[in-house]
């Protein structure tokens, strides 16, 4: 709703406050060494909280990407540590940015489904293509998508729950 309404009053920014100190580089339960992302990008965020990471909805950036309205993600327990600076591209606050991975996820409950052509005469392209416009009319959110070209097999990813649905 925040977001709607900033993007709606094309705010100059948007200040989100929840009971962590910003987006970290991994769940600290699983990540001992996890810390707090001074910045980030909107995609990079968006990737994390769709992928696992519990700090944004992932639809919540949705409508700032556009109007390039950037986000803090603030702990309000703790409001005087920095947070999370989400923009459009790293750099531009004059935060320093460093290479390398950023940030982990991870998620629970998916089922990776593999799907290899029966015979070699069988194109796999064919058969990707047609199994992912029948998971796309069955309402099916796929998670991950790999392919080999070798076997022209190829496997994805999706939730436990809609396994059924997928098959």
């Amino acid at each position: 709703s925040a977001s709607i309404l900033a993007a709606a009053l094309d705010a100059e920014e948007l200040w989100i406050w929840t009971d962590v100190d910003g987006i970290m580089t991994g769940d600290p339960r699983l990540v001992p060494d996890a810390r707090v992302l001074d910045e980030i990008t909107y995609s990079e965020a968006a990737e994390l909280a769709y992928n696992g990471a519990k700090v944004l909805h992932p639809r919540t950036l949705a409508p700032l990407i556009e109007r390039h309205i950037p986000v803090w993600s603030k702990n309000s327990f703790a409001p005087e540590k920095a947070g999370t600076h989400i923009v459009a591209q790293l750099g531009v606050s004059g935060m320093e940015v460093a290479g390398g991975p950023r940030a982990v996820t991870s998620m629970s409950d998916v089922v990776l489904v593999a799907v290899e052509p029966e015979a070699a005469a069988l194109r796999g392209i064919k058969l990707m293509a047609e199994a992912l416009e029948a998971l796309d009319a069955m309402g099916v959110e796929l998670l991950a998508i790999t392919s080999s070209s070798y076997r022209q097999s190829f496997c994805f990813l999706v939730r436990q729950a809609e396994l059924k649905t997928a098959l």
